[in-house]
């Protein structure tokens, strides 16, 4: 090893650049010798010999040609030839089967080449009871389901300034109205509850006593039978006050305006 070194060592009358490539030479000269047994060793395993005839030569482009025209360009015909033939097979497969169905189909109608010279013509139908009425009821509504969907959707972009404008100003609505003037009641009926509780309810012209019954009933938490007796407290003080009024006074006029009834009770009231 010692004296390859030193023989393979780049020596005083040798340039840098020789030994270098004397080395890469060495190693591809080593490559090329691992490829070449590597190679024997495959095909030591391959034990096909075909028998090659002797007066066998290599292909030549002249031979490929007949006619002027290369083997590539008769292959090509050749298969479209055969793909032609295929399909016009295949067209007369599926004629042949078309009238094969055919032969089953027995049902020949009568087809009239020309329209009928006339017609026959028949009376208009006759319109049902309302049916006018119907369509132009709905029709009416669907107007006015239209109107009101453009109303709500109708956005003011200032259409009405100027004649707002020249209305001037004006006070509020709450303000110049009026304040009207509340019906004066004819007769009060106390109801004293249990628990020291006591409600009063004030009978108008007009009132009916079963709906002065259950309202105070729901506001005192009554029972049914609580409420009964209190709508029959109210006729019977209703009818009582009627009577009064209309009573004739030495002057000739009615008795005063308003009268109290009171009235208790035990329990639930």
């Amino acid at each position: 090893k010692r004296w390859k070194v030193a023989s393979t060592a780049p020596t005083a009358g040798r340039c840098r650049t020789d030994w270098l490539t004397l080395q890469q030479r060495r190693a591809e000269e080593r490559i090329q010798t691992l490829r070449s047994e590597r190679d024997q060793k495959e095909m030591m395993e391959c034990t096909f010999c075909p028998q090659v005839s002797a007066n066998s030569r290599p292909p030549n482009d002249a031979d490929n040609r007949s006619g002027g025209i290369s083997r590539n360009e008769v292959l090509y015909y050749q298969a479209f030839a055969a793909a032609k033939e295929s399909e016009e097979a295949e067209r007369k497969i599926r004629q042949l089967r078309e009238a094969e169905e055919m032969k089953e189909c027995t049902f020949t109608p009568k087809i009239r080449r020309t329209a009928p010279a006339t017609r026959k013509r028949y009376p208009p139908a006759k319109q049902l009871k309302g049916y006018a009425e119907a369509v132009e009821r709905m029709r009416d509504a669907a107007r006015t389901r239209r109107e009101k969907a453009s109303q709500l959707e109708f956005i003011p972009v200032g259409e009405n300034y100027e004649k707002l404008r020249a209305q001037g100003v004006k006070p509020f609505a709450f303000e110049a109205t009026k304040k009207l003037k509340k019906k004066e009641a004819f007769l009060f009926v106390d109801v004293n509850l249990s628990g020291g509780r006591k409600g009063r309810i004030g009978m108008h012209d007009g009132d009916d006593p079963r709906q002065l019954a259950e309202n105070f009933g729901k506001a005192y938490q009554l029972d049914a039978t609580m409420v009964n007796q209190l709508e029959q407290l109210l006729r019977e003080q209703a009818e009582s006050s009627t009577r009064q009024r209309a009573r004739p006074t030495r002057t000739g006029h009615a008795r005063g305006k308003g009268g109290y009834a009171q009235s208790s009770s035990s329990g639930a009231a």
